[in-house]
């Protein structure tokens, strides 16, 4: 207790007197500790001059105590030269400390204006100044280098070399790292394993049974053989598509979840549905085309229409007369209606059914009078007789139907209309997965014997190969004509 009284009465003594006598820097370190008792000599060596200043009477020796200071004195350099020095009698001058004078341990005033010689002010019995590097121990807690900060802010210059090595370190450090980073990037890249190391589900939109289950099953098996895991095939139907196409644009990007998706939930949807989950052409990475199915322009076996002109002209001269049936609005059918009416400049009376087979038996009864169906939904009529084609929107006639001219030849010049089906991976993905899943793709479907697999699968079934840049941009000109037709048709979504 009374050490610790002793050391609030010299910190109080010395807030007294260091505001008149000299300018100083005072440095706060909480819980601040010295230990007196091996250092004395050292303190005294530097605190001698201030005490000599503050007190006519010599000053006792310091006791071996550990003091707690709240606040260290650090005399400034210009503050020391121009602190004022009392002079030896009471009234005396003030004359100021001479410029770099050397701290003694004993000195005579200079005498007053009024003549006195003045006292001789005993400091401290002369002792050599203690080497502060061996003798001063560093505070507790503080390590070599923020010792040397504590008191770098006397000494401008230093603080400044060392600010400006300290940065240089830093910046060798920084591309030291970098170049680090990038050496041993392949390797960490190498040991997480070539892909793919796991099965890959493949999502499809539509339940068992359907088109493209059965070409999701046919492609399933070939691609698990180029890859070397299985691939597992995932019903999640509904919404024509769109709950497996959100399903898998919310996965992670390291394709393991992939979609078989289709013209309706990633060409269609966004003209049809206001409350869609994502955006087909920029929440999926397009890896490659699987199959492409062209619409067919038909009539039933016993129209008067032998000829897509004869139906054509007819049309024409009658706008509004005739109709055509589709599974619904916004469906596939409904759009290339839509599109031929754009196309052709032709008006046409769209019947909604609930399905394609309604639709299909109505125009074959009469009550309708064309359709455009994919040549997969057609087919079996065509050749049981029941239905009579007048056209496929492709740009070649299909190998089953030599006899159906495409709709250039018939005498109608830009429109191609086509149900195609895709693999698409979720956006983000990788570009060395996009191109290994791309190249699996094609080395499976390939085979002459695969192809015409797919053909018989899906009825006219044509594979199409393109690039994923390309195919990316297919899928945005879709879109975007989708779009299109539904504004000009004033299709609202829904």
């Amino acid at each position: 207790m009374a050490s610790m009284r002793d050391s609030a009465a010299l910190t109080a003594s010395l807030l007294e007197i260091l505001p008149a006598r000299m300018a100083a820097t005072v440095l706060v370190a909480s819980h601040f500790q010295i230990s007196l008792g091996k250092a004395d000599k050292a303190v005294a060596s530097w605190a001698s001059p201030v005490f000599a200043c503050a007190r006519p009477a010599p000053m006792a020796p310091l006791t071996a105590i550990k003091v707690r200071l709240c606040m260290i004195v650090f005399p400034v350099r210009m503050g020391w030269n121009n602190a004022p020095r009392t002079g030896a009698c009471r009234g005396g001058t003030i004359d100021p400390w001479p410029r770099q004078r050397p701290i003694l341990s004993g000195r005579r005033s200079r005498p007053c204006a009024s003549g006195c010689p003045g006292d001789f002010h005993a400091v401290e019995p002369p002792v050599a100044p203690a080497p502060v590097a061996q003798e001063w121990a560093r505070p507790s807690g503080f390590t070599r280098l923020e010792t040397s900060m504590m008191f770098e802010h006397m000494n401008p210059p230093r603080a400044r070399a060392r600010a400006s090595r300290s940065e240089r370190g830093w910046a060798a450090a920084r591309r030291l790292l970098c170049a680090a980073v990038v050496a041993v990037a392949p390797l960490w890249a190498g040991a997480q394993g070539a892909y793919p190391d796991k099965p890959i589900k493949l999502m499809v939109g539509y339940p068992p049974g359907g088109g493209t289950d059965i070409l999701a099953r046919l492609i399933g098996p070939k691609l698990a053989a180029e890859l070397g895991q299985p691939v597992v095939i995932e019903n999640r139907s509904g919404a024509t598509g769109t709950i497996a196409a959100g399903l898998v644009a919310k996965a992670p990007p390291d394709g393991y979840t992939l979609l078989l998706g289709t013209n309706a939930s990633n060409a269609l949807a966004p003209a049809v549905i206001a409350s869609l989950s994502y955006d087909p052409r920029s929440d999926f990475a397009p890896v490659a085309m699987l199959a492409s199915v062209p619409q067919m322009i038909s009539v039933a076996a016993d129209s008067p229409f032998k000829t897509l002109g004869e139906f054509m002209a007819h049309a024409k001269a009658n706008p509004g007369q005739l109709f055509y049936g589709t599974p619904g609005n916004g469906s596939a059918p409904h759009l290339a209606g839509r599109l031929f009416e754009t196309t052709t400049g032709i008006t046409l009376m769209h019947v909604p059914y609930r399905g394609a087979g309604h639709a299909i038996t109505d125009m074959i009864g009469g009550r309708t009078h064309v359709s455009f169906e994919s040549a997969s939904s057609s087919s079996a009529l065509i050749r049981s007789g029941r239905i009579r084609a007048l056209a496929v929107a492709a740009p070649q006639r299909l190998p089953q139907f030599p006899d159906v001219p495409t709709t250039s030849q018939a005498g109608l010049q830009g429109y191609e209309v086509s149900v195609w089906f895709g693999l698409f991976a979720p956006k983000g993905t990788p570009q060395a997965i996009v191109r290994r899943l791309h190249t699996a793709v094609n080395r499976a479907l390939a085979p002459s014997d695969v192809q015409a697999q797919i053909a018989n699968a899906m009825a006219s079934g044509v594979w199409t190969p393109m690039e994923p840049r390309e195919f990316s941009g297919f899928v945005v000109s879709e879109v975007d004509r989708y779009m299109r037709v539904a504004k000009q048709a004033g299709i609202v979504p829904e």
